[in-house]
């Protein structure tokens, strides 16, 4: 295992978190379900599951609160992908 320094830590759980967050709107505000940016959204939703996993290996300091917000997001990505 990998020593992630604090700050790096502190780094990549805010980078995660903004990008759910970013996700969760880009799927809140294609009200019409155009799906124009499905093919973006599928590879950053990748990058964030990813980037979830790296972290709960590594960083395990505060996983929990990645995973939640990955499930949540998990949840409204697959019923706008329908």
């Amino acid at each position: 295992m990998i020593t992630i320094p604090q700050g790096v830590s502190s780094c990549l759980y805010n980078g995660i978190m903004n990008k759910i967050e970013w996700i969760q709107k880009q799927i809140e505000y294609d009200v019409n379900k155009k799906y124009e940016l499905k093919n973006h959204l599928e590879r950053i939703y990748k990058d964030v599951v990813e980037a979830v996993d790296f972290y709960n290996e590594h960083c395990i300091l505060s996983g929990k609160y990645l995973k939640d917000a990955l499930d949540e997001l998990t949840l409204k990505y697959n019923e706008y992908l329908g």
